[in-house]
């Protein structure tokens, strides 16, 4: 799962994006297999559903021995675990099932890429569900999938598994017809659509940005570009090693998963590019918006810069003439200052400043540098 900053000590401020963690959560040297779940994750609870043609059971347990009577009723078992926290449950587990050390240290450490193996006898596969609240995170997924059962494990009870259950439950499709690779690939199906909703919500907020930056409006718009482009990144390193894994198993042969199977992996394999393509497209659209944003911020402080420029240029005359006639030199000797004596002097002054301002004026617009006339003098 990648790793969130603390919170802000401003309430209600949104946290400091931080990049995932990409190293491994053991210390360096630990043995190959070591479980050591992340402090954070939630206690360990296990839920198997049998089913068939005929019907369907389903029952929480506390012992894994509870799970051969199902096994044995049923011609196909779904065994859900939630929490990743307690590590004895899930050594007996593997111990029960035989599954291999490392896969339960895969399971366990939710750092790990997303890969797809196969075993003696059961095919193993981790991905990374998407989730979307104040920013984009993940959580880690396993699955086992061997003849006749689907092992799966996640960090949290929430999930998008609720309509296959359903399914399972009513007999509706072809979920109870078929073998556990069909629902294997119908969960691998429901975490890529899973990915439909962010997009949806990203759309949203790039549209919402859009409108922002054309009319400058908000003073956090670069930060929210900012934030978007980082959900979106963290989303397609999430999405792409899943279109891998989906490939591998609607293309090679396995013993585990049956050829009527495969054009549904194929299916779910579209799905994959498509999200992998909007991600994409939305990374270029944000990446747009920022560029667009950067644009404007210039534009706007290159017309502060010409309104100031233009306010000195026509303060410098003016200046000039103040100063000179300021320096109130001694009048009573030759070429020192004789319009001193000049009758109505302060009000030709005057009159000659603005004659001066006013010809400026009208020139900066004759050449279209204020008031936008569309009469240009290049």
């Amino acid at each position: 799962m990648s790793v969130q900053a603390i919170s802000s000590k401003k309430k209600g401020r949104r946290r400091r994006r931080h990049a995932p963690v990409v190293s491994a959560s053991l210390p360096p040297g630990s043995s190959p297999g070591t479980l050591m779940p992340a402090p954070e994750q939630l206690s360990t609870h296990i839920s198997v559903m049998g089913y068939g043609p005929v019907g369907y059971a389903e029952s929480v347990i506390t012992n894994v021995d509870e799970i051969t009577p199902i096994l044995a009723a049923w011609p196909n078992a779904w065994v859900k675990v939630t929490g990743l926290k307690d590590v004895s449950t899930i050594e007996a587990l593997g111990n029960y099932f035989g599954l291999h050390r490392l896969v339960l240290e895969d399971v366990v450490n939710v750092t790990n890429r997303s890969k797809v193996e196969e075993y003696e006898n059961y095919l193993f596969l981790s991905v990374k569900q998407g989730k979307l609240s104040d920013q984009f995170d993940t959580e880690h997924f396993s699955m086992v999938l061997r003849e006749k059962l689907v092992i799966t494990f996640q960090e949290k009870p929430e999930d998008c598994f609720t309509l296959i259950k359903d399914r399972i439950r009513g007999g509706l499709g072809k979920i109870r017809q078929y073998s556990t690779d069909y629902l294997a690939c119908a969960i691998l199906d429901a975490i890529v659509d899973s990915y439909y909703p962010i997009l949806e919500t990203i759309n949203q907020k790039l549209e919402t940005l859009e409108t922002d930056v054309v009319h400058e409006r908000g003073q956090d718009t670069i930060s929210r570009i900012h934030n978007l482009k980082m959900d979106l990144l963290y989303m397609h390193r999430a999405i792409y090693p899943m279109r891998d894994i989906i490939n591998v198993l609607a293309h090679d042969d396995y013993d585990y998963v049956n050829t009527a199977v495969l054009h549904y992996f194929r299916d779910c394999h579209d799905q994959c590019i498509q999200i992998t393509e909007l991600t994409e497209f939305y990374r270029d659209v944000a990446s747009g918006l920022m560029n667009t944003y950067l644009a404007f911020s210039g534009h706007k402080m290159n017309e502060v810069m010409k309104i100031l420029t233009i306010i000195s240029v026509i303060f410098m005359p003016l200046t000039f003439i103040v100063g000179v006639y300021g320096m109130n030199f001694d009048t009573s000797k030759p070429l020192n200052m004789p319009e001193l004596h000049w009758p109505h002097g302060y009000l030709m002054v005057w009159f000659i400043m603005i004659t001066i301002t006013l010809f400026m004026l009208g020139w900066f617009r004759k050449k279209g540098w204020i008031w936008h006339s569309h009469h240009r003098d290049d």
